[in-house]
């Protein structure tokens, strides 16, 4: 997420409680949140909104993310690499980016498109 996606962010979590957002909060935030992807951070936004009364911060969007990410991954077939079993560290290293791609809302963007 870039500077303008945690401005982005930030305007949408005011909606809900009305805090006061300037530079400053949003570089604070970003420093924090900067390695989410925008359309999770903006669905945990939404969870914890319908869940929660807490006043949100970032470690909720975080969490929330990586609830997103797990659900996405649960509902998900086990991925099964295009690699030699035997080769145990080139089996490992693909499938763990094949389960990066799984949890990630560009991944299914690109399959929905």
């Amino acid at each position: 997420m870039d500077i303008q996606q945690t401005a982005q962010l930030l305007a949408l979590i005011k909606v809900g409680d009305n805090r006061n957002v300037d530079r400053t909060v949003i570089a604070a935030w970003h420093d924090l949140v900067h390695d989410l992807p925008l359309d999770d951070a903006l669905e945990a936004v939404r969870a914890h909104r319908r869940e929660s009364t807490d006043y949100l911060l970032p470690a909720h969007v975080i969490a929330g993310v990586k609830r997103i990410r797990g659900a996405r991954l649960a509902a998900a077939e086990p991925p099964l690499p295009d690699v030699d079993p035997d080769d145990v560290a080139a089996y490992q290293a693909r499938r763990r980016r094949m389960l990066a791609q799984i949890a990630s809302p560009s991944t299914l963007r690109q399959i929905g498109a």
